[in-house]
């Protein structure tokens, strides 16, 4: 098509609309980060907090947003007061959801939370 229909070529690729994110990439501007994506990072984050018990201040430290800055230069990393409302949203959630599960259970259960009492009866 270059050799035969050059005139043709050049209005395709002129007519063809090139991505945000690629024409910001070629702008050397930073890439914008969708709310989808900001939504996921961040969940990611608070259950890296939850699951290895960090501090929620973690995120107010100026290391770790340097390290989430070199990781994606677009993301913000909330405050610690917005982890801690999502970290009780997110209790509030699940309390909830086994409220429920055990309300369905039909049969007898047993809870015990005391695990040294459970482990000196064996």
């Amino acid at each position: 098509m270059k050799n035969e229909h050059p005139s043709k070529l050049n209005d395709a690729v002129k007519s063809k609309p090139s991505p945000e994110a690629f024409r910001a990439k070629q702008k050397g501007e930073p890439q914008i980060m969708s709310k989808k994506q900001t939504t996921r990072h961040t969940n990611n984050l608070t259950q890296w907090i939850i699951c290895t018990a960090k501090p929620i201040g973690t995120v107010d430290e100026p290391q770790f947003a340097k390290m989430i800055n070199g990781l994606h230069p677009s993301y913000k990393v909330p405050c610690r007061q917005t982890i801690r409302n999502l970290i009780l949203n997110g209790c509030k959630m699940k309390k909830i959801q086994i409220i429920e599960e055990l309300t369905a259970v039909t049969s007898r259960i047993s809870l015990n939370t005391d695990m040294q009492k459970a482990r000196a009866r064996k």
